[in-house]
């Protein structure tokens, strides 16, 4: 059956069409249908009919009639948390448990959204209209199809009564045998006895997937492989075939791939150097040994990043590989001990790159930053 979405936009149906339609036509299986917002118990009754597999809120609910000339007091944030609060609730008035996803005009996300950060934890996902749907239908698409389905798998590790130690190697497609998790993961999750769906969704997406640690997204993968993949014709034939067998297999992975880490680390110590780890290796070197190994002759390294080339994170500013050696901590938000230290590189802090998009230097780095640029003048 078709994945199917409840959209609530106060816009009118010619407004909303172009972008729906693009999200629609970008994959198969995925379907929208559109709700003009009315009162807060008469949406909720229509959610709990239709029992949608996710719902779609435009931020601003209140700035046009709808087709009964009425204009409803409340935003997407409340409507929200009113959602979550059914779908947490047992009996007749209880709803479905389903992601939540905001998209929203660009103004309005930038003015209204992102300076709250209580609402931000209401939604699985945001998207600005022209940023993203309109410019990017296909990814919008993959990522509402994979919190769908991820939310109906945990629906049902959850029905089963299982905890935390239990259900997260089933969701997260840990292989048998495997040491891939951090023991605070599970820790952190058992401390809440019975979890709701979007608090284990949240946590695997928010905490997990969207910050570096036990998994680490495709850049981070280059730079500990000290590769540059836009110069390297054998890039994606390395990390199809043989970086498979770390690729993270567990829910939301068809939108966000990952890797583990760990398992990173393990293959180079089994496929590639067994006497050299790969954190000790330059970025040449490890290239070096990587088309020996592999036959793969089109792998290439960076040869325009000063300092150190034994790769281990990327800036957050340029997506440029860095050694945490010569780089700045940031300032980050919940940052739990699982997690990758965030860092950004000395260029991108002093070129203003990083408080271009909102990346603040830590406390403890702020003194190194100034020292560095004394000796500069």
């Amino acid at each position: 059956m078709p994945i199917k979405y409840i959209l609530i936009d106060d816009a009118s149906p010619d407004e909303i069409k172009p972008y729906t339609e693009a999200v629609v036509s970008a994959t198969s299986g995925l379907r929208i249908a559109d709700l003009q917002p009315s009162q807060f118990d008469d949406l909720t009754l229509v959610l709990r009919k239709e029992t949608p597999d996710g719902v779609i809120l435009d931020l601003r609910l209140d700035q046009q009639a709808n087709a009964d000339g009425y204009v409803v007091r409340f935003t997407a944030q409340a409507l929200a948390q009113e959602l979550r609060t059914r779908m947490a609730m047992r009996g007749s008035k209880a709803m479905q448990p389903a992601p939540i996803v905001l998209w929203s005009a660009d103004g309005n996300i930038d003015a209204l959204f992102l300076r709250d950060d209580t609402a931000q934890d209401l939604f699985d996902a945001v998207y600005q209209k022209d940023q993203a749907v309109a410019a990017d239908p296909e990814r919008v698409a993959i990522e509402l199809t994979a919190l769908a389905t991820g939310y109906k798998e945990i629906r049902g590790v959850l029905a089963t009564g299982k905890k935390a130690p239990s259900f997260l190697p089933s969701l997260l497609q840990i292989p048998d045998g495997a040491e891939y998790l951090d023991v605070r993961i599970v820790d952190a999750l058992d401390k809440t006895p019975k979890p709701s769906v979007h608090e284990v969704a949240r946590f695997v997406l928010q905490e997990m997937i969207k910050r570096p640690g036990p998994l680490i997204d495709e850049t981070t993968l280059a730079a500990r492989l000290g590769i540059n993949p836009s110069r390297s014709r054998d890039w994606k034939s390395l990390i199809n075939k043989s970086a498979r067998n770390f690729v993270f297999k567990g829910i939301f992975s068809t939108a966000w791939p990952r890797w583990w880490a760990v398992g990173l680390e393990l293959w180079w110590a089994e496929y590639i150097c067994s006497s050299h780890p790969l954190r000790t290796l330059t970025a040449p070197e490890r290239v070096s040994l990587l088309r020996k190994k592999l036959s793969l002759k089109s792998l290439a390294t960076h040869n325009d990043v000063e300092g150190s080339q034994k790769f281990w994170t990327v800036c957050r500013a340029t997506d440029r590989p860095l050694d945490p050696i010569d780089g700045l901590r940031i300032s980050e938000r919940d940052h739990a001990p699982w997690q990758d230290v965030a860092y950004i590189s000395v260029g991108a802090a002093i070129d203003r790159i990083a408080h271009q998009k909102g990346l603040k230097v830590h406390p403890l780095d702020r003194e190194r930053l100034s020292q560095i640029i004394k000796t500069m003048s």
